[in-house]
């Protein structure tokens, strides 16, 4: 931006900007999962054991997506968001010191939460596992020993705490590590920075003759997906570490 006034001083006064252009090359892996039932089982259950079988699948198949999505390497599997994180170069998210070596702090959350940009707060979220929001939770003042994080509804104190802190909303995903030293056991800000591609959904085969004299059938699973952090200054991330 430049405030030129009524008359440029120059056609290029205002090309304060020299933008790049290009594509991004995003790989669709493929993930398969099967089943194998004996054709005795199909025959003399009393409920339905495919319908079943495929509501496992759907489930294993959504909790292997969202690890991949977070600590993916990029092998045969989506590139996770806490592969990427990078500190030199802004190839990935940077990380915020959470000022202790082994150990949450609250001057590191509100650190973290300053880190990122203004313009992208509107949907900003933290990302931590049960274990970590745990271990926030217990944050208590040095002096009057009270929760920092209420731990009380303000309904009355009788209806659920909001999941909410430092005015964002908490995300519970399991598969953010656990904290420890070095390790990166936060991730907050604007989730539309990571791109998820969809090629083919999960799709299901019944296979009747494969393995037929062994008399079993077999449901096959099958899905085709890509992910990679595409705006990583969308993120910022919590580091386990005293700087």
């Amino acid at each position: 931006l430049a405030w030129t006034g009524e008359a440029p001083a120059s056609s290029s006064a205002h090309r304060v900007t020299d933008p790049a252009f290009g594509l991004l090359t995003i790989p669709v892996h493929t993930a398969m999962a099967s089943l194998p039932i004996t054709n005795d089982l199909l025959e003399d259950s009393a409920f339905d054991v495919f319908g079943l079988g495929s509501e496992l699948m759907g489930e294993a198949f959504a909790l292997g997506e969202n690890d991949a999505f977070i600590n993916g390497d990029g092998i045969a599997k989506p590139m996770g968001i806490l592969a990427q994180v990078d500190d030199t170069d802004n190839k990935g998210p940077r990380s915020v010191a959470s000022g202790g070596a082994s150990a949450l702090t609250s001057d590191g959350l509100v650190s973290l939460a300053y880190a990122l940009p203004s313009q992208y707060e509107a949907r900003a979220k933290w990302f931590m596992n049960k274990s970590t929001e745990a271990a926030v939770r217990k944050f208590k003042g040095s002096g009057s020993g009270d929760y920092q994080w209420p731990v009380v509804s303000t309904a009355g104190q009788l209806g659920p705490v909001q999941p909410v802190l430092l005015g964002f909303p908490v995300v519970r995903e399991q598969f953010v590590p656990n904290v420890a030293g070095d390790a990166y056991p936060i991730i907050f800000g604007d989730m539309s920075g990571y791109l998820v591609l969809d090629r083919v959904g999960i799709s299901l085969q019944r296979l009747d003759e494969l393995y037929a004299e062994t008399n079993i059938t077999v449901l096959l699973a099958r899905r085709r997906v890509g992910g990679q952090l595409i705006a990583p200054y969308r993120l910022k991330v919590q580091k386990v570490a005293a700087s």
